[in-house]
């Protein structure tokens, strides 16, 4: 579904699309489809790759797919003051996201699900 996204995101004007994924495959097809960087989950922290790739800006939207509550906290961690973060999949059965509210009212952060 990343690479769907990222189509997505190139047909609809993003200036700068940055995949993640922790499968090689995924992150080269990525790339292919028109995905400007990638980062590899399974070697990097996709919080501290995107404080590095964006200079601490982080991004304007955030396509969180893994189905799990952790990669959703992740996704909040990722999106820039006035981000958008939308939960592709919902969580597993039974898991539950914490979240500090303050960090979504004093960012201006808002979550969409699909």
């Amino acid at each position: 579904m990343g690479q769907l996204n990222v189509l997505l995101a190139r047909k609809y004007g993003a200036d700068r699309i940055i995949g993640a994924d922790m499968i090689a495959f995924r992150l080269n097809k990525a790339k292919e489809l028109g995905a400007d960087e990638v980062i590899d989950v399974s070697k990097d922290n996709l919080t501290d790759a995107l404080r590095n790739l964006t200079d601490g800006i982080m991004v304007d939207v955030v396509v969180v797919g893994p189905n799990s509550a952790d990669a959703m906290k992740q996704g909040i961690e990722c999106a820039g003051a006035g981000g958008k973060v939308l939960f592709f999949t919902p969580a597993k059965p039974g898991e539950r996201l914490t979240i500090e509210p303050n960090d979504l009212y004093f960012k201006d952060i808002n979550i969409v699900t699909s």
